[in-house]
């Protein structure tokens, strides 16, 4: 069993340190210099040149508004309603009283300025789909009317039409007995609007598109939509901003260099002026903890029996220990050590001669 009291207590935490400063000194004074190359990097990025990040922003453009309007006009003879009463915005219309749906379609832009040219095409669409799986089973078009208008911010292009409504009918029943298709029949105005030219300091490219559903019926037919819808032409761009650096990047920076740089010329002062050097008793103490699981503190003759044989370190001491199963003694006054053999006995004196 190992004891640590004798000649040499164990080394204390200052001894330690000062030992292993010694011993790895380069390597200690190389850390701090990269320490300090490091917060010279994080200076240089955060204060001297923090970069750019790109953002993407979407920035205000033009907008366009499209609306229908429509009305019918009474033409045959009836108990309620005089002749040539115009009913006007109305979801349902009489088909045998009033059966041509007359209308109009508005295309507007607005913007902060610029100039467009605008074509609104209206086009009768019949068709037959399938609801739940929008499959076409047959279409016919038929065009209504065309406008073209250059446009200002605040201007708008008018596009008038009509449609018979009875006869759209009669042509559906006719197409219906001769295809014998299934499926649902719409009947649509259709304004396409196509938008050209320069708006908020951006090309204008666009078309809108806006449906105007009826549904003939024998007694009534019903008008569906139409009502006014905005659209926002906005554009995106891609800007550089600087990156912030934050509060420990700015600070942390500069304050690693200190530090790098005091704690690197620190070792090299403390080696220069020799407060790293250990005194004879301190490494004897630290040689004694590294190996103390070796050690016994007893008393030892004065003149041991056998032939002396000197080594030169306590580690060495140790293996001849280990090769002769034997025990370290360790003088309890001199501190010298001793391992006792049959015809040797092998010393090791941390202190010199003069110990003994």
């Amino acid at each position: 069993m190992s004891e640590r009291s004798g000649p040499w207590p164990s080394p204390d935490w200052r001894v330690r340190a000062r030992a292993v400063l010694s011993d790895r000194l380069r390597i200690v004074v190389a850390a701090f210099l990269l320490l300090s190359v490091v917060g010279a990097g994080v200076t240089y990025g955060a204060v001297i040149a923090p970069g750019t990040v790109e953002e993407t922003r979407t920035v205000d453009g033009w907008e366009s508004t499209t609306e229908f309007g429509h009305s019918a006009t009474v033409e045959q003879q009836n108990p309620v309603y005089p002749v040539g009463t115009e009913l006007e915005n109305r979801s349902a219309y009489f088909s045998e009283a009033s059966p041509i749906l007359t209308g109009t379609h508005h295309a507007d832009f607005d913007g902060d300025e610029g100039t467009v040219a605008t074509q609104t095409t209206l086009t009768l669409v019949l068709r037959a789909e399938d609801p739940e799986s929008g499959t076409v089973y047959w279409e016919q078009t038929d065009r209504l009317n065309r406008e073209t208008a250059e446009l200002v911010p605040g201007e708008s292009v008018r596009t008038d039409f009509s449609v018979n409504v009875t006869a759209v009918r009669e042509r559906l029943s006719r197409i219906e007995s001769s295809l014998s298709t299934a499926g649902e029949t719409t009947v649509l105005v259709r304004a396409e609007t196509l938008y050209r030219g320069n708006a908020a300091n951006q090309s204008a490219n666009e078309t809108v598109t806006q449906d105007l559903t009826i549904r003939p019926g024998s007694q009534v037919y019903e008008v569906d939509g139409g009502d006014a819808e905005a659209a926002e032409h906005t554009r995106t761009i891609v800007v550089r901003e600087p990156v912030e650096a934050g509060a420990v990047e700015t600070a942390g920076g500069p304050l690693l260099i200190l530090l790098g740089l005091l704690g690197a010329g620190a070792c090299v002062k403390a080696d220069r002026e020799g407060i790293l050097d250990l005194t004879t008793h301190e490494q004897a103490a630290l040689e004694r903890a590294e190996f103390e699981d070796w050690v016994t503190i007893g008393g030892v003759p004065d003149d041991p029996p056998g032939e002396r044989i000197r080594a030169t370190s306590l580690e060495g001491l140790v293996d001849l220990a280990a090769d002769t199963n034997a025990r370290i003694i360790q003088d309890e006054h001199l501190g010298h050590y001793v391992v006792f053999g049959d015809e040797y006995h092998y010393l090791y004196e941390p202190l010199g001669r003069e110990s003994l």
